[in-house]
């Protein structure tokens, strides 16, 4: 089943027709976001990676130097 993500929509600026994709807003309500199985293993390791480079940077001299 594809999940439709947004809309299109069309405006006119300086005389040109412009199209542009507007997504929805995240976390999807309908249907609820459920992480399970490879998806829920693989967030919880890249939450895990962001943690461990946060603890990283609050010990390096300068952001520069890291």
């Amino acid at each position: 089943m594809a999940r439709i993500t947004g809309t299109y929509r069309t405006r006119e600026i300086g005389g040109e027709k412009i199209r542009a994709f507007v997504p929805y807003a995240l976390p999807p309500k309908r249907p609820v976001l459920r992480l399970e199985g490879a998806l829920a293993k693989a967030h919880t390791e890249a939450a895990a990676a962001i943690s461990r480079l946060e603890v990283a940077g609050t010990m390096v001299p300068s952001p520069a130097w890291f």
